[in-house]
């Protein structure tokens, strides 16, 4: 039964373009599609790849068995940045998360139309986009964990303001043989006044070859068009220091406005944990013309 219902969902997942369908730059809240820490960033952005990885999937979230608690930050390109801070209780057979992250787009000049036509600088304004998100996940089986999540995004400019909900829905198959599936949707909800959300589907799979080499491959699907094959790779030494790598391959690049730098989507990244229990990790994404953006994040783990 439990094939079953994996082979529908997936089949599910392959065709939820068509079910969601949004059309390429119409979406608001892209900022959503971040990867939530420096380990996911490093490994391709990858929904689904073991609980540090991907603590905010609400399915993976239920490998979680103790108190977690990690901060992360990234420079982006300008003065734009990103933060995020998360929490994880396990309570009883269940795992509560909550989450608030932002992008911050800094101070940007606002100009007036003068009487010769001009634009002058006229002060100037800030801009960006918050979340603030709860999401459960809890072991149905032996083999099935499934979760779920609720975020409100907001978006501030220059004093006005839009806000929606969205909701995540996840399910993870652990095999007795070291390797997962995982299928879920992202971001999924009703318009936010015009605008779509940039929801999407994924299936995740991941292998561990030994106790130091774990890989890892995903198909996801935007409801914009966007189509990403994902691949990448961890390595540790003894569970303490960890190398890793992933790349994103554009399937279907609907969105032109991203330009030749949406093919360079490789991800570095290195992580060390301090007597288990404290870890910092780093990931290192070029951007082409647009530059490069590294992300640290700080997690402490215990009873």
């Amino acid at each position: 039964m439990t094939k079953i219902f994996f082979i529908v969902l997936s089949v599910f997942i392959l065709f939820s373009n068509k079910a969601f369908p949004a059309v390429a730059g119409t979406t608001v809240f892209d900022f959503l599609k971040l990867p939530k820490n420096a380990i996911q960033a490093s490994l391709a952005s990858m929904s689904s790849f073991g609980k540090n990885a991907s603590m905010p999937n609400p399915a993976v979230l239920g490998l979680v068995d103790k108190y977690n608690i990690q901060a992360t930050r990234a420079s982006h390109f300008e003065d734009v940045s990103y933060s995020s801070v998360y929490f994880a209780v396990p309570i009883k057979q269940a795992v509560l998360s909550i989450m608030y992250d932002g992008l911050d787009y800094g101070n940007m000049d606002r100009t007036t139309e003068a009487s010769d036509g001009d634009y002058v600088k006229d002060g100037s304004f800030s801009a960006g986009d918050s979340c603030a998100q709860i999401n459960a996940g809890r072991q149905i089986s032996k083999e099935v964990i499934a979760g779920a999540g609720m975020k409100y995004v907001k978006n501030d400019v220059d004093g006005s303001s839009l806000s929606g909900m969205a909701i995540d829905l996840a399910v993870l198959y652990l095999s007795n043989a070291y390797w997962s599936l995982a299928v879920g949707l992202e971001n999924v909800g009703f318009k936010a006044d015009k605008y779509n959300l940039p929801g999407n589907a994924y299936i995740s799979y991941k292998n561990s070859l030994d106790e130091s080499f774990d890989i890892g491959f995903e198909l996801k699907t935007f409801f914009d068009g966007i189509i990403q094959l994902k691949g990448a790779f961890e390595i540790n030494r003894d569970h303490v220091f960890f190398l890793r790598g992933g790349y994103s391959y554009p399937i279907n690049n609907n969105n032109n406005s991203l330009g030749e730098w949406y093919k360079r989507n490789l991800s570095f990244g290195f992580g060390i944990n301090i007597k288990k229990t404290i870890s910092i990790d780093y990931a290192w994404l070029p951007y082409g013309e647009l530059g490069n953006t590294s992300v640290f994040s700080l997690r402490v783990e215990f009873k």
